[in-house]
């Protein structure tokens, strides 16, 4: 099914010139993205660029001839997946799996590429989100490497709040730890932790977000960089649509 101009909610979509996005929208086709689903696959091709409009891709890197894998970003409806293909290198040594089910949208990588030799701005706008998501990454090495359990979990469950439209999501305490690189039991006290400050409720695979401000203050430096990096690239992706022409981005 092929996307209407009225019902796409990517950021990078909506803040698309009209010109660009009437020549976009006929080549996007709606797709469910169930909890688990692989969209990218390590060392594998890349035939398609993804556009979430709800739920979380979490991009987990993979060590080789070894189970050890660890989140290194987030992706939602402020994001995209596929920009390594676009920068032509076709394939990644990471892989990315939906960790809360949502919708998305997404293009043929062939079609995006003939797109953006019409529309070379576009060029820009994927450059300036690999750059965005590259900061993300940064700051989840930084957090991983420097900050305490309950501080990694509290940035974790913000950025996933960022981008999900209510409070609460489905996941499991074995994702959470695969996420942060912790085993399950640290995960589940960290939780309770958490809880027992009256910041998040927690039940089976089930979280709440009780408290933002809270989490913040738990989280303290782990959380904000990335996200304020974003933001002076491309206005809020979660609040009031701030449109950014590709003139702009020139």
């Amino acid at each position: 099914m092929h996307m209407d101009a009225g019902k796409q909610n990517n950021h990078l979509l909506n803040i698309l010139e009209s010109e660009v996005k009437e020549s976009l929208l006929p080549l996007l086709q709606t797709v469910d993205l169930p909890q688990k689903k692989i969209i990218e696959d390590a060392n594998s091709p890349i035939d398609y660029c993804y556009f979430p409009i709800s739920g979380v891709a979490s991009v987990v890197a993979m060590a080789a001839e070894s189970p050890q894998r660890v989140e290194v970003g987030l992706v939602g409806r402020d994001g995209m997946r596929g920009i390594v293909a676009i920068s032509g290198a076709e394939s990644t040594p990471n892989q990315t799996i939906m960790q809360i089910s949502g919708e998305g949208l997404r293009v043929k990588i062939t079609d995006l590429m003939s797109l953006t030799n019409k529309h070379p701005r576009l060029t820009t706008l994927f450059t300036r989100y690999a750059h965005a998501f590259s900061i993300q990454s940064s700051e989840t090495a930084l957090t991983n490497g420097k900050g305490t359990l309950a501080q990694r979990l509290a940035r974790w469950i913000l950025m996933a709040d960022d981008r999900i439209p209510g409070h609460d999501f489905h996941i499991s305490h074995e994702f959470l730890a695969l996420m942060i690189g912790v085993r399950r039991a640290g995960v589940t006290e960290a939780l309770h932790l958490l809880e027992g400050q009256g910041l998040i409720k927690s039940q089976r695979s089930y979280l709440v977000v009780l408290d933002r401000n809270g989490l913040k203050k738990i989280a303290t430096w782990t959380y904000g960089v990335a996200e304020a990096e974003y933001k002076r690239l491309f206005g809020n992706p979660y609040g009031e649509i701030l449109p950014i022409t590709l003139e702009q981005l020139s």
